[in-house]
C-alpha cells in the first residue's frame, strides 16, 4: 500500500521495480494499491504482480477539475484476495 504521490502516473511500474533496488518492504508485494490520483487504474506488471489505482472516495477537488479540466466519479474499491490471487473486483 503506498499513497501513490511518490510518481507520476504512468511511472508507477518504475516507482516499484526501484523499491526493489533499494530493499523496501513493499518490494516483494503482489499487489500494489495506490490511492493519490482520483481515477481507477489496474495495470498487470511483470511476473504476475498486479498495480491497483484506487478511484477517489469523494468527488475530486476543485483544485484537481482545474489542473486537468476533468471531474472525479467517487467510488470504493473492493476486491478479495486468496490463495489464488484476487478476485471479485468492483467498485462500489
Amino acid at each position: 500500500l503506498a499513497h501513490g504521490h511518490q510518481y507520476r502516473p504512468e511511472k508507477a511500474g518504475d516507482w516499484w521495480r526501484g523499491q526493489t533496488f533499494g530493499r523496501q518492504p513493499v518490494a516483494d508485494a503482489q499487489i500494489l494499491i495506490t490511492g493519490h490520483y482520483h481515477h481507477f487504474r489496474a495495470q498487470q506488471l511483470g511476473n504476475g504482480r498486479l498495480h491497483i489505482q484506487a478511484p477517489t472516495l469523494d468527488n475530486g477537488s476543485d483544485w484537481y477539475t482545474m489542473r486537468s479540466g476533468e471531474v472525479s466519479t467517487a467510488g470504493l474499491l473492493v476486491f478479495s484476495v486468496g490463495p489464488d490471487g484476487w478476485d471479485d473486483l468492483r467498485i462500489l
